[in-house]
């Protein structure tokens, strides 16, 4: 960065530039030569600086600064007059500063300007806050305020001899100008209400947007599986740094199948789109990076896939299939674990069907579209479960069992129960793991045939009962007629 100092005399109210002669001002140890009222040099970024001015007549100047940043900066420099002790002036305070503002933070660093400006007092809004010979201050937010500077010098017997105070060249520096006559502070604090410092917002605005998905009636922002979603970045910069983005995404199974930088140069460019082939949620985290202010910003968003083939229970045996998606076609096959029961049919996008399926049986549902196979299970139990209720009240509630045999009776409950129980708690273990698959492989066959053989067992048990084939019983009412129940005879 270029700093530029430039030198100026205060006298009589009046800012007056000022020559200082060849070799009087050093900047970082080395002195210019040739005299000038302004002179700039060559200072590396985010480094520190010290600037020192001699000048006949006039109180040194001194300074160390922290950091000069990366911005080129112009600040001025009063020297104020040594005067004799019978001077009406002497001892008289100018006070005045510059300041540097960090480029990545709301931090902005304060310094005094001036050769002279007594014992120094730090104003934020006109409220006392540091008498320290630097200043910084956060302000966390972009923020417009005012910092004001005020020199004070003291008679040796007591008082106050000058009250100075400066925050803006528009006002100038305000103070008593006869010795020993100083108001209250708050009277010239009041003269100067302007601000002057302007904390403005460093990072920029930075966040993803994906496309819309297919409108498949879904309550929630789902995409269908195989759809492909673009990720469009909003990147409103502050500044004029270099900038890249990078992309990693994630597939539901946690592995990152891209991970990409890409120069920022227009949004188009920084714009991605990939294919949703899995079910599950996708996450995109992208990073917005200032290569020369090295810093870094983040936005994440989750793309979830959602299944466009709905199974819905209509009736006993009855089932609705229903392909949601507004743009694929898809083809169906119905099998039991040995046999086909519905050959391959096709069904349009944003339509369903009524399934109609032969009994008591568990069911695979074959969904084909574009170059993707997906698997459905259906536990079609309804006829085995009217039994098994209309049988249960049976032996609980007929109150003509007294003659028969009681223990054969509880028997059989309990051996329903055991059979009924071990189906459905294996039934229960499957679904609640899945019951979509994208594939049936042979490990997963073999846990549904036997699912299936303890299906087959509790029918065959509640057909040995009557209970699927009666057409009357003897259940609590005697007198109604009902489909099964094998209570006692």
């Amino acid at each position: 960065m270029n700093l530029t100092v430039n030198t100026f005399s205060y006298i009589a109210g009046v800012k007056t530039a000022l020559s200082i002669p060849s070799l009087g001002v050093t900047i970082n140890g080395v002195p210019i030569v040739g005299a000038s009222t302004s002179n700039t040099v060559a200072i590396t970024n985010n480094s520190a600086a010290t600037i020192n001015i001699v000048n006949s007549g006039y109180f040194s100047y001194d300074v160390a600064i922290d950091s000069v940043f990366t911005e080129n900066k112009t600040i001025d420099i009063i020297l104020v007059l040594d005067l004799s002790i019978v001077d009406p002036n002497y001892n008289r305070p100018y006070p005045r500063f510059f300041y540097f503002q960090d480029s990545y933070s709301f931090k902005t660093y304060f310094y005094n300007a001036s050769s002279f400006s007594g014992n120094i007092e730090w104003y934020y809004n006109n409220t006392s806050y540091s008498s320290n010979s630097k200043l910084v201050i956060d302000t966390k937010a972009p923020l417009e305020y005012q910092v004001k500077l005020r020199g004070t010098t003291y008679e040796p017997l007591g008082g106050v001899r000058y009250e100075s105070t400066w925050a803006t060249d528009i006002v100038g520096i305000s103070g008593n100008t006869t010795p020993g006559t100083a108001s209250d502070i708050s009277t010239y604090l009041a003269l100067d209400l302007n601000k002057n410092i302007t904390e403005i917002e460093y990072r920029p605005t930075f966040y993803l947007t994906p496309s819309d998905p297919e409108d498949m009636g879904q309550t929630d922002k789902g995409y269908a599986r195989d759809e492909v979603v673009t990720i469009t970045p909003f990147i409103e910069l502050t500044n004029t740094s270099t900038y890249t983005v990078k992309y990693e995404v994630t597939n539901p199974y946690g592995i990152v199948f891209i991970n990409t930088t890409i120069s920022y140069i227009d949004i188009p460019s920084v714009t991605i789109n990939f294919p949703l082939s899995i079910l599950g949620n996708y996450t995109v985290k992208a990073t917005l990076t200032d290569v020369e202010g090295n810093q870094k910003y983040y936005s994440t968003i989750n793309v979830n896939t959602i299944n466009f083939i709905d199974i819905t229970y209509q009736s006993c045996n009855v089932f609705k299939l229903e392909n949601r998606s507004t743009t694929i076609p898809i083809t169906y096959e119905i099998s039991s674990l040995t046999e086909v029961v519905i050959p391959q049919t096709g069904l349009q996008y944003n339509s369903s069907v009524n399934l109609t399926l032969p009994g008591t049986n568990l069911y695979t549902i074959k969904v084909t579209y574009n170059d993707i196979v997906e698997y459905y299970i259906i536990n079609n139990y309804c006829d085995l479960e009217d039994c098994m209720t209309t049988y249960i009240l049976d032996i609980f509630c007929d109150p003509t069992c007294d003659p028969c045999n009681t223990l054969d009776k509880e028997l059989d409950l309990i051996r329903l129960f055991a059979l009924s129980n071990t189906y459905f708690m294996k039934l229960h273990k499957e679904y609640y793991i899945n019951n979509y698959y994208t594939a049936l492989e042979q490990t997963k066959l073999d846990e549904l045939t036997n699912i299936k053989q303890t299906l087959d067992k509790l029918t065959e048990y509640c057909k040995r009962k009557g209970c699927l084939d009666k057409s009357e019983d003897c259940g609590c009412n005697k007198t109604t007629s009902q489909k099964g129940g094998c209570g006692c005879h």
